[in-house]
C-alpha cells in the first residue's frame, strides 16, 4: 500500500491504525508518501507500523519504482512465511 496521510475522509493514521489492528491485513506492508512535516513522535509511530516514509517533494519515476519494489519484496517475504 502507497499511503498518503492526509486524505479527505479518513487520515492516513487511521486506515493504518485499522490495518494493523485487523489480523488478516497487518502483514501488507505500507509506505508512507507525504508532503507533511512530521513531529518525532508522528515519524517514530510511522516507522514502527511502515517499510518507508518519503516525502512527495523527493519523489521521482526512479524513487516510485524503487518504492513499490521495496513494497512487493516485503509482501512476497511475508507471503512466503504465512506460506509455511
Amino acid at each position: 500500500v502507497l499511503l498518503d496521510l492526509y486524505m479527505p475522509d479518513m487520515s492516513g493514521y487511521d486506515v493504518l491504525d485499522s490495518l494493523k489492528a485487523d489480523s488478516e491485513l497487518q502483514w501488507i506492508p505500507v509506505a508512507v508518501v507525504t508532503s507533511a512535516s512530521l513531529s518525532d513522535q508522528q515519524r517514530r509511530h510511522l516507522e514502527r507500523h511502515t517499510c518507508a516514509i518519503v516525502k512527495k517533494s523527493t519523489l521521482s519515476r526512479e524513487r516510485m519504482r524503487g518504492l513499490l519494489d521495496l513494497v512487493l519484496r516485503q509482501a512476497e517475504r511475508k507471503d512466503a512465511m504465512l506460506e509455511r
